[in-house]
């Protein structure tokens, strides 16, 4: 079979085109990428401030940089013991006082025993009683033990702001001071507080201490618990 030339050209010239074709390979080119934003500048460190110095100078001199000594707290002040006040309590017995032939006449131990416990208020009689009692049979026949357990106990009453009245009235002719004056009377019951303003109104002048033991001479005995 003969072939003509030019279709086997033709052939030939196809397939190398297609082969060319298929061996070709288009290379498109990809848009550039945009580079990565720069990293945040670092903040600059905070710089720190200069420590001040404040030297102090008290009584002497003070290393630099040493820390201040702490000041010492004052302590607090004790306050007063508890004082007595007008509750009801069962009062001693006077006939515990030990009796004693040497003591002299009227008032007796006992008598002043009993004026405390008829004129001052219950704990403050309670006190007084207690005092008397224990006083030996030496003791009791010195009018100045029996009159300081007397002023002793009434120096323990709970201060009355009724009394400053008659306090303020009672300092210059009782030769004392309107405290101490309200510091004894805060510690009678009414009947005790009648019978010194009787004795202010007389005026007073051996003073409120003669007032006190001039109790003796106008009571009667009495015993039991005392309410004011």
């Amino acid at each position: 079979m003969k072939l003509d030339r030019s279709v086997v050209l033709l052939g030939l010239f196809a397939a190398g085109a297609a082969a060319s074709i298929a061996a070709c390979h288009v290379y498109v080119d990809e848009p550039a990428k945009p580079p990565p934003p720069a990293a945040p500048a670092a903040a600059p460190a905070a710089q720190a401030e200069p420590k001040k110095v404040v030297p102090i100078h008290l009584h002497g001199a003070v290393t630099p940089g040493a820390a201040p000594a702490t000041p010492a707290v004052p302590a607090t002040p004790t306050g007063p013991a508890t004082c007595l006040d007008t509750t009801a309590v069962a009062v001693g017995e006077c006939a515990a006082v030990q009796a004693s032939a040497a003591c002299s006449a009227a008032p007796t131990p006992q008598q002043k025993c009993n004026a405390y416990k008829a004129n001052f208020i219950p704990k403050v009689g309670a006190a007084a009683v207690a005092c008397i009692t224990a006083l030996n049979s030496t003791q009791v026949c010195d009018t100045t033990s029996i009159s300081t357990c007397a002023r002793t106990a009434l120096a323990q009453a709970c201060p009355v702001p009724a009394v400053a009245q008659l306090c303020i009235i009672a300092a210059t002719p009782c030769k004392t001071t309107a405290a101490d004056c309200t510091t004894v009377l805060s510690g009678l019951s009414d009947q005790g507080q009648q019978a010194v303003a009787q004795c202010v109104a007389q005026g007073c002048g051996a003073g409120l201490s003669a007032c006190i033991d001039g109790l003796a001479t106008a009571s009667t005995a009495a015993s039991g618990t005392l309410k004011r």
